[in-house]
Formats: structure tokens, C-alpha cells, sequence
């Protein structure tokens, strides 16, 4: 019995206590979406993007920064608008077709006129 009361309490007197990476409080999964843990509390709804995170690297004892996306307050971004050109006109290259065919025509005209 005294041998286990001993080992009990070399073991409680030099555990060491355990670090484990905890991930930031506003860490999110996918850019632009929602999510619901911005600012320093975590409770206000954001979006999430691309940012650089700290942590210690424990065998230089040093910040190392790496990418990662966190929860930001405010609305998504608004996406960019594409430009598509004039809707009335034709798409690129379809003046070609109708163009090539009456060039046909005309030149089958003028080889009858001339032969």
C-alpha cells in the first residue's frame, strides 16, 4: 500500500500539464461564406476569408505565421460584376456563316455570267 501512495504521489508531483493547439475562436472553414463567430467574442455574424494566423512553435519556442481563414465581421464582399459585352449584336463570329454563303453565291453567279 505504501509502495502505490508513492508512486501516486511522484507521478502528482511531476505531472507536467498538457498543451493542446486550440484552434482560434473565430477560425471559419470556407471562404465567403457566413459564419457566426466574428469579433473578439465570437457572437457577431461575419464571413469568412483568407488570413494569417500566429502559433508557438514549441522546439524553437518562436511565432511561426501560417494561412488560414478566419470569421470577420460584416456582409461578404459583393462578387464582381462579369462584362458581357453588347446582348443586341451577334455572338463573336456568327456574321461568318451568312457572310461565307453569299460569298459563294456570288462568286457561282459570276463563273455562270463568265463561262
Amino acid at each position: 500500500m505504501r509502495k502505490a501512495l508513492a508512486m501516486v504521489a511522484v507521478f502528482t508531483c511531476f505531472a507536467v500539464p498538457v498543451r493542446a493547439d486550440v484552434p482560434p475562436i473565430d477560425q471559419c472553414s470556407k471562404v465567403g461564406e457566413a459564419c457566426p463567430n466574428a469579433g473578439n467574442e465570437g457572437k457577431t455574424a461575419g464571413t469568412c476569408v483568407k488570413s494569417t494566423c500566429t502559433r508557438l512553435n514549441k522546439a524553437t519556442g518562436k511565432s511561426d505565421s501560417y494561412e488560414c481563414t478566419k470569421c470577420v465581421e460584416g456582409p461578404p464582399p459583393a462578387p464582381a460584376k462579369k462584362s458581357s459585352g453588347c446582348a443586341a449584336g451577334p455572338p463573336h463570329g456568327a456574321h461568318r456563316g451568312p457572310a461565307a454563303i453569299f460569298a459563294a453565291l456570288l462568286l457561282v453567279a459570276a463563273r455562270r455570267r463568265a463561262g
